[in-house]
């Protein structure tokens, strides 16, 4: 014997499609994209380049970091180059006292970065000595606007303070 559809099944299943659109909505949004308004930060515009032993550093990350944690970041380019980045969509740095990190294995592949994290991935090899990342007592101030920071790091660690 056949019964029918109960009434709150009915119900469901007329109500289901439109929870999903709503769910849906809701997720993506009715605009595009986040509305953060960066001027409100007075982020400065920061390049350079970074050299080892008077030669450019390709691929290495370039971060300018506070006494929060709070960091901006940029990879230099075949030439040593580099542009902090605030965030993936905006460029620029918290004016104010940061400690600056150099790292070849984090620019390479972050994930790689630790083989605690993931043991079956071999750490990415860093050739920066550690007095210039996790060590570096390499200091600047950044002020507002634009303005250019170039470092000539060397194998033995002789460069220390902002250059």
């Amino acid at each position: 014997m056949i019964t029918p559809p109960s009434r709150s099944s009915q119900r469901f299943q007329f109500l289901l499609p439109r929870l999903l659109l709503l769910v849906g909505l809701c997720i993506t949004g009715c605009g595009g994209g986040l509305n953060t308004d960066y001027g409100k930060l007075d982020l400065a515009s920061v390049t350079g380049t970074v050299k080892l032993d008077g030669q450019p550093l390709a691929g290495v990350m370039v971060k300018f970091e506070d006494e929060e944690q709070r960091f901006s970041s940029g990879i230099t380019d075949s030439a040593g180059h580099y542009r902090l980045m605030f965030n993936s969509e905006k460029s620029g740095v918290l004016p104010g006292a940061k400690i600056v990190r150099f790292s070849s294995a984090a620019a390479v592949d972050p994930e790689a970065a630790s083989e605690e994290d993931n043991p079956e991935r071999p750490a990415a090899k860093e050739n920066i000595p550690a007095c210039y990342n996790k060590e570096s007592k390499i200091a600047v101030d950044v002020k507002s606007g634009s303005q250019s920071f170039d470092f000539d790091l060397k194998a033995d660690c002789s460069t220390t303070g902002s250059l």
